[in-house]
C-alpha cells in the first residue's frame, strides 16, 4: 500500500510543472461561429443577471461529477481478498451551449447584440444608440456617421485527462467497516471566446487622419476591444486564449458507517489543492482552470443500496447517492468593476487624476485619456464560501454489462468580493459632450449624452466656478464602486447522465471500461449550459 500511494505522489509531483504553465493562443475564430447572428433571448427569466465582468463555471472532474463518480462505486473491493485498491482513468470533454443567453450575461441591458453610434447622432434607425463609440477610442473622419451593430455569442470548450486512486485500509474484522482514501487529478485544456463580431452600417470615412503625432486611434468596434492601450478586459477574437494545466489534485479520508452486503454507507473529509489559474481578467471571459486557486475544504456522506437481485438472470438494481459540500478560502485577485448604476463603465474613457485633466486643458489634448479598464481593474478579495454537489444514480448490472442513470445537483452562493486596497478617490469619467479637454461628469452613461446637458467645465467656468472644485465635484469614489458588477451571482444547475460499461470481475485483476455522456443546464444566464462526454478505464487489485 504504501509503494503504491509514494508512487502516486510522484506521478502527481511529476505532472505538475509540466502542465502548470502551459498555453497558447488559437488563431481561428471558433469554426467561425463569431458571425452567426444570435437573437436576443425572448424569456426575461433568462437574463436576470447582465452587465458582469467575470464568470465561474463549475469544474469538471470534482467529486460528485458523472464523469468522475458513474460506475466507479466500490471498485476497490471488486477483488476477492485482493488489496483492496482501485484507479480509472477518465478522459472527458464537453462544449457550452445556448450561446446568445449567455451573451446577456456580460452585456448591458440584456442583449447579446448592442447598437454603436456616435454621441453627436444617437438615432438609430427607430431606436437610440446602446454603446457611444467615442468611449472605446473609436475616431472617424466622419463621426457621427459612424453606426455598427456587435455582437456577442460566448462558449467554453475543455477536453482533459483525469485519474482517480482509491484504497481501504484497517478493516476491522467483526464489522468489516474500514478507513478510505481517495485522490484525484486531472489535466484539462480550457478555451474560452467572447464569439465577438460586428457589422458596419457606415464606417464614417474610415479612421480618423488628421491627428496630433503619437496619438493612437481605433476605426471600428474590433480594433478598440483589442488595442495595446487596454490592460484588462480585452476581446480579440483572432486569438483567443487556450490554456492547459493541471486543475486540482482532491484527496480525502473517510470512515465506512456501515458495511453490509445490501448496503453501505461512507462519511469523509478531505482537502482540494489550489493547481490552477487566478483571475487577472486581461480578457473577458478568460480561460479559467480549476477553482481559481482556491483552496477547498471538503466533506462529505455518500452510500448505496441494492434494491433487487435476480440471481437466475445474474441481475441487479442499485441506488447511489453522494453528497459533498466544499468551503473554498478566500485569495486574491484581479477583476474589473464597474460603477453604480452605469453598465459597461468600465469601458468609458477617464482621467487617472486632476493632474491629467489639466495637461489636457493646458494641451488642448482631447486625445490625452487614460482607458477606464486600467483604472477599474482593481486587486481583490474574492470568497466564493460553500459549494454544495448532491449526486443520485441508479445501477442495473446484467452478467457483464453495467448501465447508470442518474442525476446531479450543484448550487453556490453569491461571491464576495472586497477592495484589496482603500480606493483613492482621483479619477473621474470624460465626458462625450463637445470635444472640450478637461471635461468630466458623474452622471455619464455608455449609451447617452444628455442630449448635451451634461454639466461642463466650460459652464462652470462661465459661472464663476473654480476648476479644481469643478473636478473634485465629478471624481469616482469608493461608494460609486459596483462590487457586484465584479462577482459571480448565486447560482444552481442540473445534471442528468447516462453511462454504459462492461466489467470482466472475474478475472484475477478486475477490469471495467465505460462511456458516458451528461447535460447541465440552469434556470437562468449565470449558468452554463453544456453537454460532456467521457471514457474510462478502470482497474481493480
Amino acid at each position: 500500500m504504501n509503494r503504491n500511494f509514494l508512487t502516486l505522489l510522484l506521478v502527481v509531483a511529476l505532472a505538475a510543472p509540466v502542465t502548470a504553465q502551459s498555453e497558447s493562443c488559437d488563431s481561428s475564430c471558433d469554426d467561425g461561429a463569431c458571425k452567426v447572428v444570435i437573437a436576443m433571448p425572448c424569456d426575461p427569466c433568462d437574463t436576470v443577471v447582465t452587465s458582469r465582468t467575470h464568470f465561474t463555471d463549475r469544474p469538471l472532474f470534482g467529486l460528485c461529477s458523472p464523469e468522475r463518480e458513474s460506475l466507479y462505486r466500490n471498485r476497490a473491493i471488486a477483488r476477492e481478498d485482493g488489496c483492496q485498491s482501485a484507479v480509472q482513468a477518465v478522459i472527458f470533454g464537453g462544449r457550452t451551449t445556448d450561446r446568445g443567453r449567455m451573451a446577456t450575461y456580460f452585456t448591458p441591458f440584456g442583449k447579446s447584440e448592442l447598437r454603436v453610434k456616435s454621441a453627436g447622432d444617437l438615432t438609430f434607425g427607430e431606436r437610440d444608440a446602446d454603446v457611444l463609440v467615442e468611449y472605446f477610442n473609436v475616431f472617424v473622419n466622419n463621426q457621427d456617421a459612424y453606426k455598427s451593430i456587435i455582437r456577442f455569442a460566448p462558449r467554453q470548450s475543455v477536453v482533459g485527462g483525469g485519474f482517480t486512486f482509491d484504497h481501504r485500509f484497517a478493516e476491522c474484522e467483526e464489522t468489516g467497516r474500514a478507513f478510505t482514501f481517495n485522490l484525484a487529478f486531472s489535466v484539462q485544456r480550457v478555451k474560452n471566446t467572447m464569439g465577438f463580431s460586428e457589422t458596419i452600417i457606415n464606417d464614417g470615412g474610415g479612421v480618423l487622419t488628421d491627428l496630433p503625432a503619437g496619438v493612437v486611434v481605433a476605426g471600428n468596434m474590433e480594433e478598440a476591444f483589442k488595442q495595446a492601450s487596454w490592460e484588462c478586459g480585452k476581446i480579440d477574437c483572432a486569438c483567443e486564449k487556450a490554456k492547459t494545466r493541471l486543475a486540482s489534485i482532491e484527496a480525502n479520508v473517510g470512515y465506512e458507517v456501515l458495511n453490509h452486503d445490501t448496503c453501505k454507507l461512507e462519511s469523509y473529509f478531505g482537502i482540494s489543492l489550489p493547481t490552477g489559474n487566478k483571475v487577472r481578467s486581461t480578457f473577458l471571459y478568460e480561460p479559467i482552470i480549476g477553482q481559481e486557486k482556491h483552496v477547498g475544504l471538503m466533506f462529505g456522506t455518500k452510500g448505496s443500496m441494492h434494491l433487487w437481485d435476480d440471481e437466475a438472470r445474474d441481475a441487479s438494481l442499485t441506488y447511489h447517492f453522494h453528497i459533498s459540500g466544499q468551503y473554498l478560502v478566500r485569495n486574491k485577485q484581479h477583476r474589473l468593476i464597474d460603477i453604480v448604476n452605469k453598465p459597461w463603465s468600465r469601458f468609458m474613457r477617464m482621467y487617472k487624476d486632476r493632474d491629467q485633466a489639466l495637461l489636457a486643458i493646458t494641451n488642448d489634448d482631447p486625445f490625452l485619456y487614460t482607458p477606464g479598464v486600467n483604472i477599474l481593474c482593481r486587486s481583490v478579495k474574492v470568497k466564493p464560501g460553500f459549494t454544495r454537489t448532491f449526486n443520485t444514480a441508479l445501477t442495473y448490472e446484467r452478467c457483464n454489462v453495467v448501465a447508470e442513470a442518474g442525476y446531479t445537483f450543484f448550487a453556490r452562493p453569491d461571491e464576495c468580493v472586497e477592495l484589496e486596497c482603500p480606493w483613492e478617490p482621483t479619477a473621474a469619467i470624460i465626458s462625450v459632450e463637445g470635444s472640450t479637454p478637461g471635461n468630466v461628469d458623474r452622471v455619464q452613461q455608455i449609451n447617452d449624452n444628455f442630449d448635451g446637458l451634461n454639466n461642463s467645465l466650460a459652464q462652470q467656468i462661465a459661472g464663476g466656478g473654480d476648476l479644481i472644485d469643478y473636478y473634485n465635484d465629478h471624481v469616482i469614489t469608493e461608494c460609486d464602486l459596483d462590487l457586484v458588477s465584479a462577482a459571480h451571482p448565486c447560482m444552481t444547475s442540473h445534471t442528468v447522465y447516462g453511462t454504459l460499461g462492461y466489467k470482466w470481475d472475474d478475472r484475477e485483476y478486475p477490469i471495467l471500461v465505460a462511456t458516458g455522456g451528461s447535460y447541465e443546464f440552469g434556470p437562468h444566464n449565470n449558468t452554463a449550459n453544456r453537454w460532456t462526454i467521457w471514457a474510462k478505464a478502470g482497474l481493480s487489485w
